[in-house]
Parts: C-alpha cells; sequence; structure tokens
C-alpha cells in the first residue's frame, strides 16, 4: 500500500509534492484560528451582557439607598410625633 503511494508520488513534481504537505497543515491551522476566533466572539456578547447587568445593579442599589433614605426621614418624623 504504501509502495504504490510512494510510487505515485515519485512522479508528482516538487511543487505538487509541496501543496500535499502544505494544504493539510494550513487547513488545520485555519480550522483552529477559526474556532478561536468564534469562541473570543462568544466571550465578547457575554461581556457585553454583563455590562448592562452590572448598569442595571447600579441603577437597583442607588435606588434602594434613595429608598432607605426616605425610611429613615419618615422614620424620625414619626418618631417625632410630626
Amino acid at each position: 500500500m504504501l509502495n504504490s503511494v510512494l510510487a505515485v508520488t515519485n512522479n508528482f513534481g516538487l511543487r505538487v509534492k509541496f501543496a500535499l504537505v502544505l494544504i493539510p497543515i494550513t487547513l488545520v491551522a485555519l480550522f483552529f484560528a477559526g474556532s478561536q476566533i468564534l469562541s473570543q466572539r462568544d466571550d465578547s456578547s457575554q461581556l457585553g451582557r454583563m455590562q448592562s447587568l452590572a448598569d442595571y445593579a447600579v441603577t437597583a442599589s442607588n435606588f434602594v439607598h434613595e429608598s432607605q433614605k426616605e425610611s429613615g426621614a419618615t422614620g424620625v418624623f414619626v418618631g417625632s410625633n410630626g
């Protein structure tokens, strides 16, 4: 089997032999590069969603803080028989 493959490749020119070696390596490199790009794109998308949730958390925290201040003021007013 191997001898028949070697016999066939002996008839190929140098350019064809280089192509037979380099094309599979290039395809594998492109596959891994593409998978890395897709992974980074997904990470970027998740970071965008986290940013919007963090912005919401700041807004909610400010609302809770203001509510607590209002509750304290109401307590002082009621406590003073106002």
